[in-house]
């Protein structure tokens, strides 16, 4: 599956399956090509078994506006580009 990019239509959303020790669930992800890790909110770790304030790994992340430390986490499986059995890639404004 391949899509043409364009800067004028804004974020490109994948649909991701988060797996944890409890389960799994849904989550909408922005593409970021030059990431090297994931981000995902801590109400979908919760959802899936992790505690985010349990961690002992911390990692530094930069926005557009500050730096902080987020607790690193490792997830048993994070899925992309799937919601069911259909492709998902959302092209949002």
């Amino acid at each position: 599956m391949s899509y043409q990019f364009s800067a004028k239509i804004g974020f490109i959303l994948i649909g991701a399956e988060i797996s944890g020790p409890s389960g799994t669930a849904g989550a909408l992800l922005v593409l970021d090509t030059g990431a090297i890790t994931t981000a995902l909110s801590a109400s979908v770790l919760r959802a899936v078994g992790y505690d985010p304030d349990a961690a002992t790994d911390f990692a530094r992340m930069t926005s557009g506006t500050a730096v902080t430390m987020v607790p690193r986490l490792v997830v048993n499986r994070c899925s992309g580009g799937r919601d069911g059995n259909r492709r998902t890639l959302i092209l949002s404004r």
